[in-house]
């Protein structure tokens, strides 16, 4: 799962599994997230950091949950992953109820960021690292868990719209 968190023209990126944060990548001012960048530094880093993480050798069979959005849907980013033998399920269109960020980790971080300013970006950085690093491991089990209904409401729905599961 990705986290893309918007701060001015800076953009955090945080991908996690059920174990907690595999990778956090800093996307520079003023840089345009695009299909090329997510296939050639975004997802190797990510995919570096995985095997690290999980002592694998490979990505392969790996499944990856990420939204419909034109980097992630790119061909560059399709061919990519399809080369790296890592599945990609399935999003419906106008999902939000889907996506683990959005009813996870932003607000999350939005209940722990509001009100707070910040001077210079790696200060906010600093403060969203520290929002990240204190959801503990069950946290995370427990969001996946939630995601797994979600999807089979999903599916009961016949891939349908539907919104406002707790």
């Amino acid at each position: 799962m990705a986290l893309k968190f918007w701060q001015g023209s800076v953009c955090f990126v945080f991908f996690f599994s059920i174990e907690g944060i595999v990778a956090k990548i800093v996307i520079p001012k003023g840089t345009t997230v695009t299909g090329n960048l997510y296939a050639n530094k975004i997802l190797p880093e990510v995919f570096s950091k995985f095997r690290e993480m999980s002592e694998r050798s490979t990505i392969q069979d790996v499944m990856l949950h990420h939204d419909n959005a034109a980097p992630h849907t790119s061909k560059v980013v399709t061919k990519y992953l399809k080369q790296e033998r890592v599945n990609v399920l399935p999003h419906p269109p106008y999902s939000p109820d889907l996506a683990p960020c959005d009813f996870f980790l932003f607000p999350k971080l939005k209940k722990e960021l509001k009100n707070k300013k910040y001077d210079k970006v790696e200060n906010l950085a600093r403060g969203v690292q520290a929002v990240v690093s204190s959801i503990s491991k069950d946290e995370y089990y427990k969001c996946f868990e939630s995601w797994k209904k979600r999807l089979q409401k999903c599916i009961d729905n016949n891939g349908n719209y539907f919104e406002g599961m707790k």
